[in-house]
């Protein structure tokens, strides 16, 4: 069925002209989501309570939010992580391909416990108008943050003397007031879980106020004309009953509007509505057809404005069930765990993809805030605001409606649909992003400073322009670990050493010491000991895959050889430096000049020397320090090299405008001791993933303590043709209640979670007898 096939009639036969208008929309839906294809993102964490110093393990799903499918290709994806004020943490860059990819970072020593997020982006959701992505998780003591009060009339207006539903969210059983130009006119106490509807008939020329535990909101201001939309789902016809009021002499009396209900980027229904004699419309919009997701129910005047909107989450019973078999119910410590996953589809066996993670359920309980699952967030996250992190397939429908009412379109404008032209990239290469000024006035520098910049283990070398003291610099090659950068900067064809510049930290800063931490959460309190038992016990623990950083590339090798090459042990030694460059040392010239060294590399295509200083590279560290490399003694080099040739300076930009010099060291370690200059930064590549380590009990680890918590994360599995999957893992000598939780999305882009628990006994006969 084609998309214009689906576009239905609700009340009665349209005129051609309102056919024409939801055609002419879903063209240029069509066109908007060919150029800026909207995403989904969602992480899955290994457990949702740790402690600082721990590190957390973390699955990603990037999918296309039309139809689930993940996003193929590499991408490069950002994340950070973000206290309760929304302030970043730490930050770090990571790939994953076809949509898909596992990851870790690790939390700061020092962070206090409290309520945290991850939010999770690549270049392309910041600069749209999507909502960016949060998975809350907690460190310390689980500590129920008070909500925020939020309210918000249905549709979002307020029209005069018309009946409309407020909806009001914010902290479980609480009581507040609603004020009318200060005075209360009414009273009202939230639901267990948090919302209420309370109706009010607005006024004109007065405000309205919702307070509620010294929070205050305002509502809209009250409009003298206008419509109002109330919409109720109708189980038992599976259907939306939609009711449109307008005042009595208003301008829309006798005037056609347009009711279009889209999902997903396609129209889905759509209609001519116009109030003929009476004040008030009421409707069915039949659900049939609709795909899950949000609802957009959107009222337009005849120039194409939109008068009102309502979102509406469609959610259908899941059609995938998935089920996990254990051979009982109690493990002993250190037993093996044999579990089978079976995942079917309408009764019928189904290939997905899915993670898994067994952890202690009584040291990480998980809460409401962090059990936001796969499925929700393929719906809601990104599309609206407010719904994602309050929402789970197990939220009453009530409250589902409530949010919805509270939430706004984030994904795009109606009105500004036509207006995108450029189109739609995946993050596939690393980026980093900085700020340049002036370091004597502390003002920007100008437009279009060109600054150079080379990673020097990486021996890559990359230019940037600014723009209003900005720049983005992309990144060919991608890198892991942390690579030290050297910059120079030149405005009009002329150097500026006065250029400084900043890039975020990755790592905030954090006024609160170790000290002040010692309220410590059973899991806390056991993260600590299993940290000291193993340190103590290090020796005889099998050693992490760890990611290892190329070694320092030689920097001749980017230009195929230094032009010339002077080992000082073909020569006799000369006391100083500066006798070294006289008498050795060709294509250069050293003078003093007003009090200060220069050196001057000879340019041999112009026959003159250059202008400037060279920059100089010692031991695999690039400086511009002349005074340092004349302290040198010439002894302790090696090897000092030359490059004057300006077409293998050019590959350098702006570092290789006064030549480079190469200088190799006897000096062990020396690449610690070379002063770096204010023109050098270090810059923090991609993560690599780490493959956590199997833990396989045997007689022989029997006396190395085992207090592990969390049991096993798989972070990509697969089912076969029959549905099947076979994991298998060793409990630990933690005894308890531990929850295994996984979600997965079928090959044909159907979300699906499950979870189950059992129980670990201490096993003293075990222990005895060996």
């Amino acid at each position: 069925m084609t998309k214009n096939a689906l576009i239905v009639l609700l009340l009665f036969y349209q005129p051609l002209y309102a056919q024409d208008f939801a055609n002419a929309l879903q063209e240029r839906l069509d066109q908007y989501y060919q150029s800026f294809q909207p995403l989904k993102v969602h992480v899955f964490l290994n457990q949702p309570v740790y402690a600082a110093g721990d590190t957390v393990f973390y699955k990603i799903d990037l999918v296309t939010a039309q139809h689930l499918r993940p996003v193929p290709g590499k991408s490069i994806l950002n994340v950070a992580v973000l206290n309760d004020s929304n302030d970043t943490v730490i930050t770090q860059q990571f790939s994953i391909y076809n949509g898909r990819g596992f990851n870790q970072l690790v939390l700061p020593s020092n962070l206090p416990e409290g309520n945290y997020a991850f939010s999770v982006w690549n270049k392309w959701m910041t600069e749209s108008n999507t909502v960016l992505y949060k998975k809350p998780f907690h460190i310390g003591h689980s500590r129920r943050a008070i909500p925020k009060l939020e309210a918000r009339p249905e549709g979002g207006n307020l029209v005069d003397k018309i009946p409309t539903r407020i909806v009001i969210a914010g902290k479980s059983s609480a009581s507040g007031l609603i004020r009318e130009n200060g005075r209360a006119i009414s009273q009202f106490t939230l639901s267990i879980d948090g919302t209420a509807t309370i109706p009010i008939v607005p006024k004109t020329q007065h405000r309205y106020t919702i307070e509620l535990d010294g929070q205050v909101v305002a509502l809209p201001e009250v409009e003298t004309d206008g419509v109002v939309m109330n919409a109720v789902a109708l189980s038992h016809t599976q259907s939306l009953q939609v009711a449109l009021h307008i005042p009595e002499n208003s301008r829309y009396i006798r005037t056609p509007l347009k009711m279009i209900a889209s999902c997903q980027g396609i129209i889905y229904r759509g209609s001519e509505i116009t109030f003929k004699t009476s004040s008030s419309i009421t409707f069915d919009i039949p659900l049939e057809g609709f795909p899950d997701g949000v609802i957009q129910l959107t009222l337009f005047d005849l120039n194409g404005n939109v008068i009102t909107e309502r979102l509406i989450a469609n959610l259908s019973p899941l059609a995938i069930t998935s089920h996990v078999v254990l051979p009982k119910s109690i493990f002993h410590t250190r037993e093996k765990v044999d579990l089978e996953l079976k995942v079917m589809d309408n009764g019928s066996p189904v290939k997905a993809n899915f993670a898994l993670t067994v952890f202690h359920d009584q040291l990480t309980p998980s809460d409401s805030a962090s059990s936001h699952d796969l499925a929700t967030d393929l719906i809601f996250s990104g599309d609206c605001t407010h719904a994602g992190p309050h929402l789970s397939t197990s939220t009453h429908p009530r409250e589902i409606d409530n949010r919805m009412i509270l939430s706004t379109w984030t994904r795009f404008n109606w009105k500004n649909l036509g207006r995108r032209s450029d189109n739609a990239f995946y993050s596939q290469y690393m980026e980093f992003e900085g700020s340049a000024v002036d370091a004597g006035t502390g003002k920007p520098v100008p437009d279009s400073t060109k600054i150079t910049f080379f990673l020097q283990k990486n021996a890559n070398t990359y230019q940037a322009y600014t723009r209003d003291g900005n720049f983005t610099v992309t990144m060919l090659f991608d890198f892991f670990g942390t690579d030290e950068v050297f910059f120079r900067a030149e405005f009009q064809n002329q150097l500026r050493p006065d250029v400084r510049v900043t890039i975020p930290p990755t790592i905030g800063n954090f006024a609160q010491s170790r000290a002040s931490l010692m309220n410590q959460s059973p899991y806390s309190d056991l993260f600590l000991k299993r940290k000291t038992v193993g340190e103590a016990y290090s020796a005889s623990l099998p050693s992490v895959n760890k990611y290892k950083n190329a070694s320092p590339a030689q920097l001749e090798d980017e230009v195929f050889g230094a032009d010339v090459t002077i080992r000082l042990s073909d020569y006799q030694l000369f006391p100083t430096m500066v006798e070294t460059l006289r008498e050795i040392i060709p294509f250069t010239h050293h003078r003093i000049t007003r009090g200060k060294n220069t050196i001057r590399v000879y340019d041999r295509q112009a026959e003159i020397f250059r202008s400037v200083d060279p920059v100089y590279v010692i031991d695999g560290i690039m400086i511009d320090d002349t005074d340092y490399f004349l302290s040198l003694n010439p002894s302790e080099i090696i090897s000092i090299k030359i490059i004057h040739s300006s077409d293998k300076l050019n590959a350098f930009g702006s570092i290789g405008k006064g030549g480079l010099i190469i200088v190799e060291t006897k000096i062990p370690n020396n690449a610690l001791n070379v002063p770096r200059g204010i023109n050098s930064f270090k810059l923090a590549g991609l993560t690599a993933p780490i493959v956590r380590r199997q833990v396989l009990h045997s007689i022989h680890t029997l006396r190395i303590p085992d207090l592990r918590t969390n049991l096993h994360w798989m972070p990509e599995g697969a089912t076969d043709a029959n549905g099947n999957a076979s994991i298998s893992f060793f409990t630990s000598d933690a005894p308890g209640v531990y929850k295994i939780l996984g979600e997965g999305i079928t090959n044909d882009g159907k979300p699906f979670t499950f979870e189950k628990h059992f129980e670990v006994t201490f096993d003293n006969a075990s222990t005895e007898k060996h």
